[in-house]
């Protein structure tokens, strides 16, 4: 199995076929060798290469490092750049691109080799990242934070954590009595007897439905997560932070769900006596 595709641009075609050859004998698919930056660029949008081996003095017009950082911007592919040249300024522009690697010619292959793998390892994490950051964003872009001093009693409370519920930002007094005030009085029970099982060390996290009031003075149904995560030398919890979530969707599906169920009971049952009295008339 192949390890990787790499694309090598190089404009001395017998160093860049002894390149192919030594990537090849590694297990790598070399997809082809270029001598410009401009073809560079071309391929790269073709082939989709997973690294580039990049020659800085080329021919044509754009050197090596233009055309890598044009490729790194537009295509985000890791560059390792090849060069028989290390003068400061050299040096200097290639730390602005970003490069994943720097090998001055000669170079023997286990070194060559070595700065590939840990320039694919260091893309592939670097992306992972990225993938995850997106994700929290997207998460955090529909949650409400917050984050309870319990000491004194104040609590930070999101920008989301506001507007869920319609209020501006800001807007709520950052307080706890002010988060119990706006629970519904059916559910606040529930939620002070949680709360107080984790001011008491019989809890660590929560998670609870209740109704939270909005602005306008509706009810709108919110998950609500909490951890502790600080406490004092006793084990005493001196922080929680957590969660809001919209649930009002769901809430409205559970309960459009649950009046189709009952109707098809009460279907069922006066079907059932239908067919009953059905029986004793012909009885």
């Amino acid at each position: 199995m192949k390890k990787g595709k790499i694309l090598i641009v190089e404009d001395n075609l017998i160093v860049g076929e002894s390149l192919q050859q030594t990537l090849e004998d590694n297990e790598y698919n070399v997809p082809g060798i270029v001598l410009s930056g401009e073809e560079a660029l071309k391929e790269t949008e073709g082939i989709k290469p997973d690294l580039i081996l990049m020659d800085i003095k080329l021919k044509g017009e754009m050197d090596g490092i233009t055309a890598a950082e044009k490729i790194y911007s537009h295509f985000d592919i890791p560059v390792i750049y090849l060069t028989a040249y290390s003068s400061n300024s050299l040096l200097d522009r290639v730390k602005l691109t970003g490069s994943y690697g720097y090998i001055l010619k000669p170079f023997k292959e286990k070194e060559l080799i070595f700065n590939i793998e840990m320039a694919l390892y260091k893309h592939r994490m670097e992306k992972s990242l990225k993938e995850s950051e997106e994700r929290l964003n997207l998460a955090l872009s529909e949650t409400g934070l917050w984050d309870w001093n319990i000491e004194t009693g104040m609590i930070y409370f999101s920008r989301v954590y506001h507007t869920m519920i319609g209020y501006e930002p800001d807007e709520i007094p950052p307080f706890y009595d002010m988060w119990k005030n706006l629970i519904h009085p059916r559910e606040i029970e529930k939620f002070e007897n949680i709360i107080n099982e984790i001011l008491n060390n019989k809890k660590e996290l929560y998670e609870i439905e209740y109704r939270i009031k909005t602005k306008t003075g509706e009810w709108k149904w919110i998950l609500s997560r909490g951890k502790v995560v600080e406490r004092n030398e006793k084990n005493n919890p001196l922080r929680m932070v957590g969660t809001h979530t919209d649930i009002a969707e769901k809430k409205k599906k559970e309960e459009e769900n649950k009046k189709i169920e009952e109707r098809i009971r009460f279907i069922q049952r006066h079907e059932s006596l239908g067919k009953m009295a059905g029986g004793i008339a012909h009885g």
